[in-house]
């Protein structure tokens, strides 16, 4: 895999601080630049020209972009140590302004939190990430929990036999050959037919495998996400990733919801890789 420059959102919370160091480890992996943004997506609140707008604005909107661009600088300098950074100040909308500027910076992976301390910060950066994960057209991984080295042993691989997960597979095995990986192929065993399984192996012959641990898993399609969950925890995998036509957007990933519950509740970090069908079904 080739990533120039990673894109990650913070608003300084817990959370985002713990995708910091997957964020942080993946740019020196590819030494790559780290983007740095922070969305202020209260000034509209406090913008004199609204309907909310009160004598003082001014000064307490300044106030706030001073202190956000401050931590921004403090961030910067803190890890520009261990790689390259740039750093980005936006107003508005947290999930749009996320996939405009890396559609405007050609950005190669989007690495940002999903928990905060709390119930309203949890579903306030869920939500974000949620967003942006249906929306960006390049990959973008969630992170749930605190960063071990080596981080993805166990990749595991949501795989329904269509179009969008062949073209997924070549993305995650090189993302397997760089981090010496195994990977479990992960389906829906109502799906898993005899034709369709052949038709799998012989996919997977014009491949080269060597080195790399190839396993499969089924559960029942009525678990839905939770079936995907119980396969991670089962198969102890330190990734889960998706695939999706990049663009159609929500259509083939976010299926049934099934990806923002993963996203949720998963323990794993997920990884939505796009991908662009030849043909739209």
């Amino acid at each position: 895999m080739k990533i120039d420059t990673l894109l990650y959102p913070t608003d300084f919370s817990s959370s985002a601080e713990m995708a910091l160091d997957f964020a942080v480890f993946l740019a020196k992996r590819y030494r790559a630049v780290l983007a740095l943004l922070h969305v202020n997506e209260f000034s509209s609140l406090i913008d004199p020209n609204n309907a909310y707008g009160y004598r003082g604005s001014y000064q307490l909107k300044d106030e706030v972009e001073k202190v956000a661009k401050e931590k921004l600088r403090k961030l910067g300098t803190k890890i520009e140590k261990k790689v390259k950074v740039k750093t980005f100040y936006a107003e508005g909308a947290a999930y749009d302004q996320i996939v405009r500027l890396a559609e405007k910076e050609k950005i190669g992976l989007i690495v940002m939190g999903t928990r905060g301390r709390s119930f309203l910060s949890d579903y306030y950066m869920g939500s974000t990430a949620e967003r942006v994960m249906a929306l960006t057209k390049c990959p973008a991984l969630t992170v749930h929990g605190k960063f071990k080295e080596p981080p993805f042993k166990k990749i595991l691989l949501f795989y329904d036999f269509s179009e969008v997960s062949q073209l997924t597979f070549p993305k995650v095995h090189a993302m397997a050959k760089d981090f010496e990986s195994e990977i479990i192929l992960c389906h829906p065993a109502e799906m898993a037919t005899e034709e369709r399984l052949v038709a799998l192996s012989k996919f997977l012959e014009g491949f080269d495998l060597r080195g790399t641990v190839i396993s499969k898993r089924s559960y029942a399609e009525a678990d839905g996400y939770g079936g995907i969950v119980q396969c991670a925890g089962i198969e102890n995998a330190d990734l889960i990733v998706f695939g999706k036509d990049s663009r159609v957007g929500r259509r083939h990933v976010f299926l049934e919801g099934i990806s923002e519950e993963i996203i949720r509740y998963a323990n794993q970090p997920v990884w939505i890789l796009p991908t662009q069908q030849q043909t739209i079904t």
